[in-house]
């Protein structure tokens, strides 16, 4: 099993696992395409990852202090995070919906990146 961070980055990134002995892939090689998703669903990840975060810190806080305003401060940094966060996340996911449709070929393409091309999925 290769144990390269290359390799396994680029098995991250295709959803695939690196069991073989001849793990080849090449982050380089990847195409524009998967580039765009691979970026759409660490914008949709990481405030939940955060948010998490948020809470397993108020639950230590909480069970180690017993006071009432540790619970008010982690609720309000989690509306705060998602008064944040919500508007941007949304806005990259929808703009992943939004295609231009050519009729000369019957081919559409996503209107934030080009090179994606929405026929194919």
């Amino acid at each position: 099993m290769s144990n390269s961070p290359t390799c396994l980055i680029a098995c991250f990134r295709c959803c695939r696992c690196c069991h073989s002995r001849s793990c080849r892939w090449n982050v380089q090689s990847e195409s524009a395409e998967d580039r765009y998703y691979l970026t759409v669903y660490l914008w949709s990840v990481l405030p939940v990852l955060v948010a998490v975060l948020i809470v397993l810190v108020g639950v230590f806080r909480f069970l180690t202090q017993r006071c009432s305003p540790v619970v008010s401060q982690h609720v309000w940094l989690l509306l705060f995070l998602s008064y944040l966060v919500l508007p941007p996340v949304t806005m990259k996911q929808l703009q992943g919906l939004d295609c231009i449709p050519f009729k000369h070929d019957d081919s559409s393409y996503l209107r934030t990146d080009t090179v994606v091309n929405c026929k194919s999925n």
